[in-house]
């Protein structure tokens, strides 16, 4: 289970974003909803987590940045 995210670098819409700024300092609940505007990384965010969940790494190919 991920406990807190410290940070997320290099990754879709995410590019060396400091976690503090969400609720709790990162620190994640049981249970957790996400709520932003469209094209702000949601998505990329839920490909992140079934990515660890399911140990494929192929997952999060799908977001990936390409120079």
């Amino acid at each position: 289970m991920i406990d807190k995210i410290l940070e997320i670098n290099n990754y879709s819409r995410f590019n060396t974003k400091n976690m503090g700024g969400i609720p709790n300092n990162g620190h994640l609940k049981k249970i957790n909803g996400i709520y932003a505007p469209n094209g702000t990384g949601k998505t990329s965010l839920a490909l992140l987590f079934q990515s660890l969940s399911n140990k494929n790494s192929n997952i999060i190919l799908k977001k990936r940045i390409v120079f």
